[in-house]
C-alpha cells in the first residue's frame, strides 16, 4: 500500500467520523429542543446528561470557530499531495483538540445559557387556556352568603 493511499484513507475515515460525531450531536440538539425539562422532576443523572449534551454543543460551537479561524491561515501550497494530507489530517485533529481543551478549561458561556434556557419554565398556550377558563370559572360562581 502506497503511503498516499494511506493517508487518503485515513483522512477520509477521520473526516466520515467526524461527520459522524456532528451528524450525533445535531441529532441530540434536535431532541433538546423538542424535549420539555422540569428540574423538579429529573433526577440527577438526567440533569447531569443534559449539562453534558450543553457541553457538547459547545463544543462544537467552538470547533467551528477553530475550523473558521484555521481557513483564514493562509499557507504556501506544498509540493508532495501526500504531505498536504497528512498536514491537513494533522491540523485537523490538533484543531479538534484545541476546541476539547478550550472548552474544558474555560467555559464561553454558550453551555450554560443553553441549559438556563431549555430548563426555564415556559407558559404553553394550551397552559395559558386552562388558567383563563379556571378564571372565568371562579368569578362566574355565586358567592354563597
Amino acid at each position: 500500500m502506497k503511503i498516499e493511499s494511506f493517508s487518503r484513507n485515513a483522512l477520509g475515515e477521520e473526516q466520515s467520523k467526524s461527520e459522524e460525531q456532528y451528524t450525533k450531536n445535531l441529532q441530540k440538539l434536535t431532541d433538546l429542543s423538542q424535549a420539555e425539562y422540569d428540574l423538579t422532576t429529573m433526577s440527577q443523572a438526567e440533569i447531569d446528561k443534559l449539562k453534558e449534551t450543553t457541553r457538547g454543543i459547545e463544543q462544537i460551537f467552538v470547533k467551528m470557530l477553530t475550523d473558521q479561524m484555521r481557513k483564514s491561515i493562509q499557507r504556501p501550497q506544498s509540493d508532495s499531495a501526500s504531505l498536504g494530507q497528512s498536514k491537513d489530517l494533522f491540523e485537523e485533529m490538533l484543531y479538534d483538540e484545541y476546541g476539547k481543551k478550550l472548552t474544558e478549561q474555560h467555559s464561553f458561556g454558550i453551555a450554560d445559557t443553553l441549559f438556563r434556557q431549555l430548563t426555564t419554565p415556559v407558559v404553553r398556550p394550551q397552559d395559558l387556556e386552562r388558567l383563563y377558563q379556571n378564571q372565568i370559572n371562579t368569578q362566574a360562581k355565586p358567592n354563597p352568603e
